[in-house]
């Protein structure tokens, strides 16, 4: 692991030690699965918390299976290019989809990252066609809570 994630996991663990050992456990995992160390700093800086790491990571590892073997750079120009086509930073669109990673957590599902990118998506379409000036985290709690989640 290099310094930069090192000293950002330190960051975003607050001092607090299991919190540290969360945050470790979780980037460990990342690394394990393939993930490369930018991206994944990318993900420490942004994601609300190690568990939604951890659930991003769930959400990988549960791709449909005819999509089984993408590599994380794949699935993350997919996230960028989705992105890119969006009003929304990047932050944004890492902050939504913690609301639903952990919005599944809660109802005891999972889904493919295919899928959750789908429903940001859309719900960047919405937010965009409607004219909406909130943060896409609140476009995507408003969605769940309208709609759903069918995935």
């Amino acid at each position: 692991m290099d310094e930069q994630l090192k000293q950002l996991i330190l960051e975003r663990s607050g001092g607090i030690i299991s919190t540290r050992m969360a945050w470790e456990r979780a980037t460990s995992s990342a690394l394990q699965s393939g993930m490369p160390e930018g991206q994944l700093a990318v993900l420490v800086e942004h994601l609300s918390g190690h568990d939604v790491l951890s659930s991003y990571l769930d959400a990988y590892a549960s791709i449909d299976v005819s999509e089984r073997g993408v590599p994380f750079a794949t699935v993350w120009s997919d996230l960028e290019t989705r992105i890119d086509d969006s009003q929304f930073s990047m932050k944004s669109w890492l902050n939504a989809l913690s609301v639903l990673l952990r919005y599944l957590k809660k109802e005891g599902r999972m889904c493919s990252l295919s899928i959750l990118l789908g429903y940001l998506s859309c719900s960047a379409e919405f937010a965009y066609s409607k004219g909406v000036s909130v943060s896409l985290s609140e476009v995507v709690d408003e969605m769940l809570k309208e709609f759903g989640f069918d995935g």
